[in-house]
């Protein structure tokens, strides 16, 4: 991490097509704002479980990184530790090693207590199957080629991205909480989002090499381009464009 002064760094933990992560990298700053992890694999599921163990490593560098397994785990608990040191980025690839064409899959719950950033960025679709809580926290969500979906896994932030640059953001779990959101959609049922409460459409900053995301865009969607709820109780503030065209 950074010392008396500036901000925290950038760390690139990346392989060939497997992610065997077990150790800490500290980005915090005291002074500044919290440096990046970037978790680079294949298709990858976050689970309770420990992270990937049939990865075999050549033991002289360049490093070979091989396995069984084609789909990485990266554990809750180091993903988790990781956060209380910095900004957590899990990039996925579309190599021949991915049998669902780069994936992202939350299986457990996952949660964090400082304003941290975990980005989730797929080459394919982002499954959120367990809840996610950081209720000073962001999350930011992006897949190139696939739609981001819940199913059992409700959202509690401060603020969320969500992009789907080919496909649908459905965040239709009705327990969700967030309090901010920004994203956009392209294709298929647009853009939803399902609240428990009041929320505000606006503006999500960027962060590190990340750029902020102002607003709701959904294009060439069936139906209905943008779906915002809060049947529960609460107000919905529109403080940035919305475009449902």
């Amino acid at each position: 991490g950074a010392g008396a002064g500036g901000n925290g760094g950038f760390v690139e933990t990346s392989s060939k097509g497997y992610l065997d992560f077990q150790g800490t990298v500290d980005l915090r700053a005291p002074a500044g704002e919290s440096g990046t992890l970037l978790l680079d694999p294949s298709d990858i599921t976050i689970a309770a479980s420990p992270s990937t163990v049939d990865v075999v490593v050549s033991g002289s560098g360049p490093f070979d990184f091989t396995a069984a397994n084609a789909t990485s785990t990266l554990s809750t608990t180091a993903l988790q530790d990781q956060l209380a040191l910095g900004n957590v980025t899990v990039s996925t690839t579309s190599g021949a090693s991915a049998p669902s064409g780069g994936t992202i899959t939350v299986a457990n719950a996952v949660s964090w207590g400082n304003s941290n950033v975990l980005r989730l960025e797929a080459e394919q679709g982002i499954a959120i199957n367990a809840p996610i809580t950081a209720a000073a926290g962001t999350l930011s969500l992006e897949t190139a080629n696939g739609e981001i979906t819940q199913s059992g896994g409700p959202v509690t932030a401060a603020s969320v991205s969500a992009v789907a640059s080919n496909g649908a953001v459905k965040l239709t779990d009705a327990a969700n909480a967030i309090a901010l959101i920004a994203g956009r959609s392209n294709g298929g049922l647009g853009f939803t989002l399902v609240n428990s409460n009041g929320f505000s459409v606006g503006t999500v900053p960027g962060f590190g090499q990340v750029a902020a995301v102002n607003g709701i865009d959904s294009t060439n969607a069936f139906g209905y381009g943008v779906v915002l709820q809060a049947p529960g109780a609460g107000d919905i503030t529109i403080a940035a464009p919305v475009n449902a065209g």
